[in-house]
């Protein structure tokens, strides 16, 4: 998961990102960024799984959701501006007409622009953001279709998927193996499950 809050100091405490294993050892990654290393266990695991999924339960989701497009506007909004003031004060230098001289416009010129740009780079984020937010969502409330499955058959709908994530799904497909997959890759990783579910495929060497 991705910290889907305005900053690190306004994240839940405790709101976890993701976790690794290594060496026996279990590594808990926080949005404050602080990290918590635990002996491994396979309880300790599913506990950890069942807190990032509770992390976005539905009333959690749609607030994160509001909060981000909200957020997305406010950028939008000042983009348009700050990209009109950069037009308007960039014709003036060329328009002998408007009461402005090139010393009172160079420092609107630019501060306007690097505006317009702060937001654009914003935008980018706050979009990424709401994908993530929704894949990681949308994973959660279809999770049943892949405890359903049997061993055999999740190895086949793993085969039905693109390269990248068949690299990533190395194990069981849960909150955490999905991480670095984008929106539309869950999306079909979770219609595959769902043709299977439907007919009932068995899985062939």
């Amino acid at each position: 998961m991705k910290n889907y809050y305005s900053s690190k100091r306004k994240a839940p405490e405790y709101f976890i990102l993701k976790y690794e294993i290594k060496n026996s050892k279990i590594i808990i990654y926080f949005a404050d960024g602080k990290t918590k290393e635990e002996t491994y266990s396979k309880e300790l695991e599913n506990q950890i799984i069942e807190n990032m999924e509770n992390q976005l339960s539905d009333t959690s989701f749609y607030n994160l959701k509001t909060e981000i497009k909200e957020n997305m506007q406010t950028s939008k909004n000042l983009s348009v501006v700050s990209s009109g003031l950069f037009v308007i004060f960039s014709a003036s230098s060329y328009i002998g007409e408007l009461p402005l001289n090139t010393v009172e416009t160079i420092p609107v010129i630019v501060l306007s622009a690097i505006c317009a740009g702060s937001s654009l780079i914003k935008q980018h984020k706050f979009k990424a953001l709401l994908q993530d937010l929704t894949k990681n969502h949308r994973f959660i409330v279809n999770k049943e279709l892949f405890e359903n499955l049997d061993s055999s058959q999740t190895k086949l709908v793993i085969s039905k998927q693109d390269s990248k994530t068949k690299a990533a799904l190395t194990g069981e497909i849960n909150i955490n193996a999905i991480d670095p997959l984008t929106k539309n890759q869950v999306t079909n990783l979770i219609n595959t499950a769902r043709q299977m579910k439907s007919k009932n495929y068995v899985y062939k060497k």
